[in-house]
């Protein structure tokens, strides 16, 4: 096929709305959706016919258009910070093929998808969306990779919400690279994805900061993001046994930098009392009076959320046990699908996230500096389970196009983080918009902080 243009006017000769409606540059776009932020698209399309996989259309960008980027991340004036996890979404080029659901019909699960997310962010209204990993299906499926990045996100970013997101073992299946991949979602509005250190494993190792909305933006939340990696190749032995390509893991120089980073981090007065506080509401007026005496003021580092697709394996060992009522600290369901974990480990969760404290004045397991690790991945697999002092929880499959189960509904975990940071709460929305498994993981109402070390 040949591409055929017609110059026109010397820049010299053309009016300021001449110069606006230039065409810049020219894509092509694979499949039905929405072109790239600051496209448009050509009708009709180059190609469509029964024999293409897609439809192939032009899309043109006048002028430089360029996308909107997110605000510093902050908590409300009072205390609060909500972040909404996507897990899986298994995009395609196509319009996608729905799995294991009785929705009928279903020709088109990417966009049933879409909507059910747009659902759930006008519910949820959250400050922070993250994807934590397989945002595109891969399997032979998404071999436009950019044709598949212009539509995942649309929901969140048509609503001005900031986010961020990770990589999953699929991503980079149909082959373009993860460093291509972060370069593009960077050049989507409200983007917060970075691509890391380049002298470590993985691409997407960073880490984001929430801060007070007071004079003082006081650093009050970390968010740590790390590359689980998608498959290890070679042959190793683990337990006298040789595996072959397996699940990747966390490796040690990962470990390394997420010390380094955290120990950057400056300890700040906790409970955080705002500049103002007397102006801002009775609340804050009885939890001054009732809470923040001199004796429970402490200096630490803020608590930390941590995100990334593949589980560790202590995900999936013996939880805590709540003292109140001698039960494990395990909420969700977790045994309708097999262990996801990789199953070669560097130690990343004794040696790295065990290892970093809010303080260096007190022991336990309610010193931990990271409170939640948060994954996805295994799509049937939703619970939140607290291990030596951490919680590990699965978001739980969220797209018509992954893998499912008739009868387990597709959901988004939520979490709810009040009190500038001490009060972490999580649940789960649901397709047919139940909320389920709502539970406070850390702070007032929370269970009985963990006693070993």
């Amino acid at each position: 096929m040949f591409l055929w243009y017609k110059t026109g006017k010397s820049l010299r000769q053309m009016s300021d709305d001449e110069k606006r409606n230039i065409i810049t540059e020219v894509d092509v776009l694979f499949g039905d959706d929405k072109p790239w932020y600051g496209f448009e698209r050509l009708e009709p399309p180059v190609a469509r016919g029964q024999k293409l996989s897609a439809t192939v259309a032009l899309t043109i960008r006048r002028d430089v258009k360029l996308p909107p980027t997110a605000p510093p991340l902050h908590f409300s004036r009072e205390g609060k910070f909500k972040i909404l996890q996507i897990a899986d979404l298994h995009f395609s080029v196509t319009a996608g093929i729905c799995r294991d659901t009785l929705i009928s019909p279903c020709d088109s699960s990417d966009n049933l998808t879409s909507s059910l997310m747009s659902r759930a962010l006008d519910a949820e209204k959250p400050d922070l969306v993250i994807f934590t990993g397989d945002q595109l299906n891969g399997q032979g499926t998404s071999w436009d990779s950019k044709s598949v990045l212009a539509k995942f996100a649309v929901s969140v970013t048509e609503r001005g919400i900031p986010w961020a997101a990770v990589f999953g073992n699929h991503d980079d299946e149909d082959g373009e690279t993860r460093e291509t991949q972060v370069k593009w979602m960077q050049g989507l509005p409200y983007s917060l994805v970075e691509t890391g250190p380049k002298d470590i494993h993985g691409v997407g190792n960073y880490l984001l900061k929430v801060w007070s909305a007071d004079a003082s933006k006081t650093h009050l939340l970390t968010l740590y993001f790390l590359d689980s990696g998608s498959y290890s190749k070679g042959w190793f032995d683990i337990g006298g046994i040789l595996h072959g390509t397996e699940y990747d893991w966390i490796h040690q120089d990962q470990i390394d930098w997420f010390l380094e980073e955290s120990s950057r981090i400056s300890a700040i007065e906790r409970p955080f009392t705002p500049d103002g506080a007397k102006d801002f509401s009775d609340l804050w007026e009885r939890q001054s009076s009732d809470q923040l005496t001199p004796t429970t003021r402490r200096l630490a580092k803020p608590n930390a959320l941590m995100f990334f697709h593949i589980p560790l394996e202590e995900a999936y060992s013996a939880a805590d046990v709540d003292t109140r009522t001698g039960k494990p600290l395990n909420v969700g369901q977790h045994d309708i699908e097999g262990p996801g974990n990789a199953k070669r480990q560097a130690g990343f969760f004794h040696k790295g996230v065990l290892a970093a404290k809010t303080s260096d004045h007190r022991a336990g397991g309610d010193d931990r500096e990271v409170k939640v690790i948060a994954n996805g991945h295994c799509h049937l697999t939703e619970n939140c389970k607290r291990v030596k002092g951490v919680w590990m929880c699965f978001g739980g499959g969220g797209s018509y196009s992954g893998y499912g189960k008739i009868g387990f509904d597709r959901r988004f975990r939520i979490y709810d983080i009040s009190d500038y940071g001490e009060n972490i709460r999580t649940y789960k929305r649901t397709e047919h918009d139940e909320i389920v498994d709502e539970m406070v993981l850390v702070g007032a109402g929370a269970p009985p902080p963990y006693q070993g070390v």
